[in-house]
């Protein structure tokens, strides 16, 4: 059985926040995951006068093709797929 994770990593560490029983609703789970992080960017733009870090960081994750998302050492949402066996 497949399953889909969709998750949060940077480089300190990795969270799950999803498991998903297939792909459509994984990528629906990881879109989500990358629109509340950049969201938070923003409010945290407007807060602070650090524009260009937080302007980089959205960026990075514009776009559909989240293979390619590439925001290191920052936090990137991810998805993979884990085959579960059954013993």
């Amino acid at each position: 059985m497949k399953v889909y994770i969709v998750g949060i990593a940077d480089c300190e560490g990795n969270s799950i926040t999803s498991v998903c029983a297939n792909k459509i609703i994984a990528e629906r789970e990881l879109f989500k995951a990358r629109d509340k992080l950049q969201k938070r960017w923003k409010e945290l733009m407007d807060r602070s006068g650090m524009d260009e870090d937080y302007e980089e960081m959205i960026k990075n994750l514009n776009g559909n093709d989240y293979k390619n998302w590439n925001n290191y050492p920052c936090e990137c949402p991810y998805l993979e797929m884990l085959e579960v066996i059954k013993k």
